[in-house]
């Protein structure tokens, strides 16, 4: 199934799931992004966001990984090392290749920010994209098992 149709079956599926429910999210300062204050799967998250009218984080440019990394830090002020969020990046649409994608936008991942060796779908189940702070204090991206619970970055729908 090719992205495009992926991101359409998962919005429909939204309008659907959870109508009522509404994540516990704290904003960050530019009001552009919301850290959630409770933790779920990647596909959770994803569906966390749309019923708040939000979708989860993708991250294009070198500002909106400062700004994320900010709302982070401002929802959390003791984050620690190995504290995991979700954003929107995933390759389940072609889980043989290690192009991301943003599942929010539909768009390749071409800002990047991985860990050194990552990603590396270590027993080929890490498919889903998080971001945490490394042992040096900067945050850097993971490729994960999307069914892991991690907080999770919800944006303003672009």
């Amino acid at each position: 199934m090719r992205l495009i149709e992926s991101c359409a079956l998962l919005a429909l599926l939204c309008s659907y799931a959870l109508a009522d429910f509404q994540p516990k999210l704290a904003a960050s300062s530019n009001g552009k992004y919301y850290v959630s204050l409770d933790k779920a799967n990647f596909f959770q998250a994803f569906l966390n966001c749309r019923s708040a009218g939000l979708q989860l984080a993708s991250i294009r440019s070198q500002k909106e990984e400062k700004d994320i990394e900010e709302a982070i830090k401002g929802a959390n002020p003791g984050v620690t090392y190995l504290n995991g969020f979700w954003t929107s990046g995933t390759n389940l649409a072609n889980i043989a290749s290690s192009q991301y994608y943003w599942l929010s936008t539909g768009g390749m991942a071409i800002y990047t920010k991985w860990l050194a060796g990552e990603p590396n779908n270590q027993l080929n189940n890490e498919h889903c994209l998080e971001i945490f702070l490394g042992e040096d204090k900067k945050f850097v991206w993971n490729d994960s098992v999307c069914t892991v619970n991690y907080r999770y970055v919800c944006q303003d729908t672009i």
